[in-house]
């Protein structure tokens, strides 16, 4: 997983827990799975040389997907739907 597009798209979603998140996402995979799938994606792109932010590839519908993700582990949830 390309560490800098994971702290740029976790840092967008909520900079106060950066470093809370960054961890929990290496040490609990399962509870950040459209987390994960973004950050793959990006990465692969940025691999082949394109770059692009996360707002200019993925709808609202999807980033609001991650809050949630992030918002669940902060609050000690485990419903990702």
């Amino acid at each position: 997983m390309d560490n800098e597009v994971t702290k740029d798209i976790v840092s967008m979603i909520c900079n106060n827990y950066l470093d809370l998140i960054l961890i929990n996402i290496e040490e609990n995979k399962t509870s950040f799975p459209y987390t994960i799938c973004c950050i793959n994606f990006i990465s692969e792109l940025k691999s082949k040389g394109i770059v692009l932010e996360i707002n200019d590839i993925f709808s609202d519908k999807f980033i609001d997907k991650i809050y949630k993700e992030f918002s669940n582990y902060i609050i000690g949830g485990s419903n990702n739907e």
